[in-house]
């Protein structure tokens, strides 16, 4: 979800010439969804605008942690970030609705997933949780895979003794103590490290 600090001046052309948005995420700048969604997002404000409103992108984690960004949006640190509830669990405890297994279609592209997530946001969850900011827009994640760095899984019982990572929300270290393994925090940021160095053996992740 991207969101915009609610209450973000908007003067006239006659006050200001031009303005300029630190937007902030976590994403590296060789991701799929930083150049082919932020940039053109970008490209296409400053079009509409005739350049007098401009986005600065800030990826890889350049002005704060993943887990800081909701905060980091209210103080001013940047003027929108792309937030992802899981990180900042029992905050938005109405959005774990979206966590709950085969109730809600998975998916930003799945047409009754879309028609469900955008009622409860409408409804519930931006008159509720997202009340001190501006929501530009919302999406949704692929079902949750499990990653691998060296042991297959192929049974329920090869989970046994797994470390697997997890990140965030209160639902998923649920599911993977249920299935048998020892669930541990750690964001989509850090995976590829912590399972390279061996502190967890997968991540369950989209």
């Amino acid at each position: 979800m991207l969101a915009l600090v609610a209450g973000y001046p908007a003067p006239s052309v006659a006050q200001v010439k031009s303005i300029e948005l630190k937007v902030a995420h976590h994403l590296p700048p060789i991701h799929v969804q930083h150049k082919n969604v932020l940039v053109p997002w970008a490209e296409e404000l400053k079009k509409r605008t005739e350049g007098r409103v401009t986005a600065k992108l800030f990826p890889a984690e350049l002005l704060g942690k993943v887990g800081e960004m909701y905060d980091m949006v209210l103080k001013g640190t940047c003027d929108a970030g792309w937030l992802i509830s899981t990180y900042y669990p029992g905050r938005h405890p109405l959005e774990e609705a979206f966590h709950l297994p085969f109730l809600i279609p998975p998916g930003a592209a799945d047409s009754k997933g879309k028609v469900i997530r955008d009622a409860v946001y409408e409804k519930y969850l931006i008159p509720r949780h997202y009340k001190d900011v501006k929501v530009l827009w919302t999406g949704r994640f692929e079902p949750n895979v499990l990653h691998l760095a060296k042991k297959p899984v192929r049974a329920m019982g090869d989970m046994k003794g797994l470390v697997i990572g997890f990140p965030g929300g209160r639902l998923m270290p649920k599911f993977i103590s249920a299935v048998g393994g020892s669930p541990e925090q750690v964001t989509v940021v850090d995976m590829y490290t912590a399972m390279e160095r061996g502190m967890i053996a997968g991540q369950l992740s989209p």
